[in-house]
Parts: C-alpha cells; sequence; structure tokens
C-alpha cells in the first residue's frame, strides 16, 4: 500500500489505515475502468512485442492486419476484432472503452456546418430517402449526435455494423439499424451522405480502397457525399497525442493516421473527388468531404 500511497492512489489516514482519493474513485467508473482494462489486457502486450517484431521486418511498417506485433502477442492468425469477436466480455469491455473516448473528443456536428452541406439539397419523395448512413458506426455515438443536434431534419438515419448495439446505448427509435460489413457492397443506393468515423485508421491502404470502393458504387453522382470524420495529420508538427495513437493502430491493425495529401490521394484512386478538407477548433478529428467522379 505504500507506494499507491505514494503515488496518490490511496490516502493514508492514519497507520495501516487508508482511504480512497479522488484518482481511485474515478477509476471506479465504469469509463475509466474500461479504458485501464482495455490497455493494459490488450494495448501493453502488443506494445511489448513491437521492438522484436519490427526488428524481424527490418523494421518496416506492417501490411497485413493480420501480421502484426498483436498477432504475436496473442498468438495467433486472427485479426483484432475477429478475435476480439470470440470473447464477448473483451469485446463489451472495447465498446465501453470506445463510447468513453467518443465523448470526450469533439463533435463534429458541433462544428461542421451540417445543414449547408448535408441537410440542404436534400432530395426526398416518398419518405423513404436516407439522409445519412453511419458506417461502422459502433454502438451509434455519432448517429444519436447527429439526430439531437437536428431533431427536424428529413430523411432516415441508418446506423450500420456487424453487431446492433443494445441498453441506453443503442441506436434509438429514430435510427434504424441494419446488419452490413463495409468489406461487402453498400446496399443502399443513393443516400445523401456515408459517413464514417475512424474506420480508416484501423486499416491499410488496400483494405481502405477495398471499403471506399463498396461505397462509392451505391453513392449518386453529383449528390451523394463522403463524409470521412477522421485524424488528419499535419506535414509538419504533429500533436504528441496523434503520434502515440499512430504507434497503437500501426502496431494493432496495420493501420495508421493519414495526411490531408494522404487522404486526397487513397480517395482519388477509388473514384472519390475531395471537396474540402474541414478542420475542428483545437485538436481533435477532422472531415474530409467527397463526392463520386462524374
Amino acid at each position: 500500500m505504500r507506494i499507491l500511497t505514494a503515488a496518490g492512489y490511496v490516502e493514508e489516514s492514519e497507520a495501516g489505515r487508508y482511504m480512497p482519493t479522488p484518482i481511485s474513485v474515478s477509476m471506479t467508473t465504469p469509463p475509466v475502468e474500461a479504458s485501464i482494462k482495455h490497455r493494459y489486457d490488450w494495448g501493453l502486450p502488443t506494445l511489448v512485442k513491437g521492438p522484436d517484431y519490427y526488428e524481424s521486418t527490418g523494421f518496416c511498417c506492417p501490411s497485413d492486419y493480420r501480421d502484426t506485433p498483436f498477432q504475436r502477442a496473442f498468438n495467433t492468425d486472427l485479426g483484432f476484432y475477429e478475435y476480439l469477436a470470440q470473447r464477448p466480455d473483451a469485446s463489451r469491455n472495447f465498446q465501453v472503452y470506445m463510447s468513453a473516448l467518443q465523448k470526450r473528443s469533439l463533435q463534429w456536428v458541433d462544428w461542421f456546418p451540417v445543414q449547408e452541406q448535408i441537410i440542404d439539397n436534400f432530395e426526398s419523395t416518398d419518405g423513404s430517402d436516407v439522409l445519412l448512413i453511419d458506417i461502422g458506426g459502433g454502438d451509434g455515438h455519432y448517429i444519436r449526435a447527429f439526430h439531437e443536434k437536428f431533431p427536424q431534419a428529413p430523411g432516415r438515419l441508418i446506423l450500420q455494423d456487424l453487431q446492433e448495439p443494445d441498453g441506453p446505448q443503442g441506436p434509438g427509435k429514430h435510427i434504424e439499424y441494419q446488419k452490413y460489413s463495409f468489406f461487402d457492397p453498400q446496399p443502399i443506393k443513393g443516400a445523401r451522405a456515408y459517413y464514417f468515423h475512424f474506420v480508416f485508421t484501423d486499416w491499410d491502404d488496400g483494405k481502405a480502397r477495398e471499403i471506399l470502393r463498396n461505397t462509392v458504387q451505391a453513392m449518386k453522382p453529383g449528390y451523394s457525399k463522403l463524409i470521412v470524420n477522421d485524424v488528419i495529420l499535419p506535414d509538419k508538427g504533429c500533436h504528441w497525442q496523434h503520434a502515440a495513437l499512430d504507434i497503437i493502430m500501426m502496431s494493432t491493425f496495420s493501420g495508421f493516421h493519414r495526411s490531408e495529401a494522404d487522404f486526397r490521394q487513397l480517395l482519388g484512386n477509388c473514384g472519390l473527388e475531395v471537396e474540402k478538407i474541414w478542420y475542428p477548433p483545437g485538436v481533435g478529428d477532422g472531415v474530409v468531404e467527397a463526392m463520386r467522379k462524374v
């Protein structure tokens, strides 16, 4: 207990008696508990295997999401999400952890001009037209934020992912759920906006192109928009948080954060034209706005 006392996790009220501090109390809340558990159970073992892995590959970046330090740490041939899917408790903990990260970050709907860029010029005929699809949206945090910010917006809102979230963090009655893998062709054609948050960071360029091409074929030229809400690195002077997370993405998924030039090249190779790249106030995820090339 002495080391915990010295580190501030507990307070020694008298010899042999200890009390919690604000630090230890916060560690009992579900988001912080999930964060600690994920980082120690999954993150640290992966990073520990990093030096040996990179030495064996000639210090090259991973190019296969099934061949990274993660596979060596857990002695598996599965990718991270495939491995996690076989462990329901760990999967639920990861969702709590990701939800906590999402709630800490600035919402794109609070600074991006959604009304002008998405809602205006929305084409609706019989009420079945789709305004926005959140692809790979997890528990629906971002599409719920969209609805809360624009409750009177016309059109359907759809959350797509491999597993439907339940409980209070579910999509909500105004949002439809559809089971979908972004490695399959997009089944909803001609939606106004196809939205991805923090998806492409997890994948190398080959897999990212596969995801994008499955989406592009569903987009209506001159109307549908691709909205990529992700970290956009500067060419110089990267923030330390983004740099540190980049190491984790590379070691776990063979993914990486992309710069503005990287996104323009990636999207351009998939039949998309970047309309504008938007940056948030302060440090946060930017938005790449693109349309299908005519």
